[in-house]
C-alpha cells in the first residue's frame, strides 16, 4: 500500500516468492505458480484474528476486496511475467519441469487450490517460483551449489527486466 500511496503504477509492483518443492523423486526442474482466477473463490478477505492487530498492514487496512476483473487482470499479468522468466531460465540453462511448468493451482488429493501467498495477495503481478525439487538428487545438489543459485537468481532478474522492456 505504501507504493500505491506514492503513486507507483500497480504494473510496476511485483511479488515473487522463491521456494524449493519436495515432490516425487522423478520430478525435476523449475515450476511457476500463478493465481488462477477460477480457484480464487473469495471476493473479500478480512484480517479478523487478534494476532494481526500488531502489524502495519492491519492498521492501514484490515479488509481487502478481490473483484473478478482484478483476479483476471492479475492472472494475465502474472502469466506474462512467468513466461518471460521461463524464457530466461531456458537461455541461462536453468532446468524447467517438462510437463506443465506453469500452473494456476496446486492439486493435493482431489482438492485444487491456489497457494496462500498468492491467494490472499493484493499485488496484481505475483508468482511463486519453485526453483527445483528437493526430493530429486540432481535438483538438490544444484540448490546446494552457489553457482546454480546465482544463475537462477540472474535468470529471474533477466526475466523481470525482459518483462518490463517488451
Amino acid at each position: 500500500e505504501k507504493l500505491r500511496k506514492e503513486k507507483v503504477p500497480e504494473e510496476n509492483i511485483l511479488f515473487i516468492s522463491i521456494h524449493a518443492d519436495h515432490l516425487f523423486q522423478s520430478l525435476s526442474g523449475s515450476m511457476i505458480y500463478i493465481a488462477d482466477a477460477r480457484y480464487l473463490n473469495h471476493s473479500r478477505y478480512g484480517l479478523t484474528a487478534s494476532a494481526y492487530h500488531i502489524f502495519q498492514e492491519y492498521k492501514y487496512k484490515n479488509t481487502y476486496a478481490f473483484p473478478r476483473n482484478m483476479k483476471l487482470k492479475s492472472q494475465a499479468l502474472s502469466q506474462n511475467l512467468a513466461k518471460e522468466i521461463f524464457m530466461s531460465f531456458d537461455r541461462n540453462e536453468v532446468a524447467i519441469y517438462p510437463n506443465v511448468p506453469l500452473r494456476g493451482y496446486i492439486i493435493r488429493g482431489r482438492r485444487r487450490y491456489v497457494p496462500a501467498v498468492l491467494r490472499y495477495n493484493v499485488i496484481p503481478t505475483k508468482l511463486l517460483i519453485e526453483i527445483g525439487n528437493l526430493n530429486n538428487k540432481g535438483d538438490r545438489e544444484n540448490m546446494t551449489d552457489y553457482r546454480f543459485r546465482q544463475k537462477a537468481a540472474q535468470a529471474i532478474l533477466e526475466g523481470i527486466l525482459s518483462y518490463y522492456n517488451d
